[in-house]
C-alpha cells in the first residue's frame, strides 16, 4: 500500500461515520457442481453450506469499520427473516443499528405470492403477520418460531403445509431428487415441530397439524419416493401422538387427495420415451392432468383444518376432497397383490376388471 493510500485508510480511526444506503443480504451457497440439469443447461448444486454476508450500504459500514471508524448506518430492512439477519450481522460487526427501521414487509420475491393475501386477511380485519421461513434451513426455523413467539407469546397451533413432489420410478429418480423430497416433506415439518414443541409441552397445551397426503396411506407406480416421504410424516405424526398424549397436546394428520396446486403443474414435465417405465409415468401423468381440470381448491384444506381443530369428537386423521375417501377405502379393501395388479394395470378394461374383483357385484 502506498503512503497516500496508507493515509487515507488511517484518517477513518476514530472517526464518526454516518452511512446511508440500502442494506442488502448477499446469501452464498457453497457445494460442489454435481451434473448438468436435465431440464435446462445449468449446473445442479450439491450444497454443502451457507453463509450470508453484508452486502450494499452494510459492506460500506463494515468496511469503515475495519479502517477503525465508529459507524452508524441508516436505512430500513423488511420485517421479516432477512431483514433480522442483517440486524444481527451489523450488531455482530460492532456497528450501531439503532438508525435502521423494519417497516416493509418483506425484503425477498419469494414472499410475493403470500403478500397477495394480506388485503383479504385486511378485509376480512384478520391480524396477519408474514415471517419468511425456510423449512431446509435450522437457523430460519429458529428465526421465524421466536419472533412468532416474542409477538404473540406463544404459538397455539402449528400446521406444517410446505411440500416437494416427485413423479419418477425408483430406478430412474436421482439421489439428489429424493433427498430434497426428503428435506422438504420430512426433515423441514420435523424441524418446525422440535422448534414449537418444548413450549407447547411446558404449558401443556398446542397442536400440530401435518399435511400429508392419501399418498401417505396408499402408493401407485411413480409415486415411490413421494409416497415414502409421506409415509414417514405419518409415522412421525403418529409417534408424536403417543409420546405427547400425557402432556395434553393434540396432533392432526390431514390427509388431502388431488388439490388444485402448484404441485400439479411441476408434474407435466415431459417424459423421456426411452425410460422403461414410462407407461406407468405417463399413466399417472395422465391422473395430474385429470386432477388439474378436476381437483378441489385449496379452500377444502383450509375449511377441513378448521372443522379438525374445532371436531367435538377429535381424530387423529382426517382423509380430504373429492374421491380421496374412496381412494383410500379401495386400498382398504384390497389385498397387497390386488393393489399392484391395479397399479401394474394400464388400459381401461384392466382397471375395470380390477374394481370388479376388488368391489364385486352384489347378487
Amino acid at each position: 500500500m502506498d503512503a497516500d493510500l496508507r493515509g487515507r485508510a488511517q484518517a477513518f480511526g476514530g472517526r464518526r461515520v454516518l452511512v446511508l444506503g440500502d442494506l442488502i443480504a448477499d446469501e452464498y451457497l457453497l457445494g460442489t457442481a454435481h451434473r448438468v440439469s436435465r431440464e435446462a443447461p445449468v449446473l445442479i448444486l450439491r450444497r454443502r453450506s451457507r453463509e450470508v454476508k453484508l452486502g450494499g450500504a452494510g459492506n460500506a459500514a463494515n468496511n469503515v469499520r475495519a479502517l477503525g471508524g465508529e459507524v452508524s448506518v441508516l436505512g430500513l430492512l423488511g420485517d421479516d427473516d432477512a431483514g433480522r439477519e442483517v440486524s444481527d450481522l451489523l450488531r455482530e460487526h460492532g456497528i450501531d443499528a439503532s438508525g435502521v427501521q423494519h417497516d416493509i414487509p418483506v425484503t425477498r420475491r419469494s414472499l410475493a405470492e403470500p403478500l397477495k393475501q394480506v388485503p383479504a386477511a385486511e378485509v376480512e380485519e384478520l391480524d396477519l403477520t408474514l415471517l419468511a421461513l425456510d423449512v431446509n434451513d435450522d437457523h430460519s426455523v429458529a428465526r421465524a418460531i421466536g419472533a412468532a413467539m416474542e409477538r404473540s407469546g406463544r404459538i397455539d397451533v402449528l400446521v406444517n403445509n410446505a411440500g416437494l413432489g416427485n413423479l419418477a420410478s425408483v430406478e430412474g429418480v436421482s439421489m439428489e431428487d429424493v433427498k430434497a423430497v426428503f428435506e422438504t416433506n420430512v426433515f423441514g415439518p420435523l424441524r418446525t415441530i422440535q422448534a414449537v414443541l418444548p413450549a407447547m409441552r411446558e404449558r401443556r397445551s398446542g397442536t400440530i397439524v401435518n399435511i400429508t397426503s392419501i399418498s401417505g396411506r396408499l402408493v401407485s407406480g411413480g409415486h415411490g419416493i413421494y409416497g415414502s416421504s409421506k409415509y414417514a410424516l405419518e409415522a412421525i405424526s403418529e409417534g408424536l401422538a403417543i409420546e405427547t398424549r400425557k402432556y395434553g397436546l393434540r396432533i392432526i394428520i390431514i390427509e388431502p387427495g388431488f388439490i388444485s396446486t402448484p404441485i400439479l403443474d411441476k408434474a407435466a414435465k415431459p417424459l423421456d420415451p426411452d425410460d422403461p417405465y414410462v407407461e406407468t409415468l405417463s399413466r399417472m401423468q395422465g391422473m395430474y392432468t385429470h386432477a388439474r381440470e378436476n381437483a378441489d381448491p385449496p379452500s377444502v384444506v383450509a375449511e377441513g383444518i378448521a372443522a379438525a381443530l374445532d371436531d367435538p369428537e377429535p381424530k387423529l386423521r382426517y382423509i380430504l376432497g373429492a374421491g380421496a375417501k374412496g381412494t383410500v377405502l379401495a386400498r382398504e379393501a384390497a389385498s397387497d397383490e390386488l393393489w399392484i395388479e391395479q397399479g401394474a394395470a394400464l388400459t381401461d378394461e384392466e382397471q375395470r376388471a380390477w374394481g370388479e374383483k376388488v368391489f364385486p357385484r352384489q347378487e
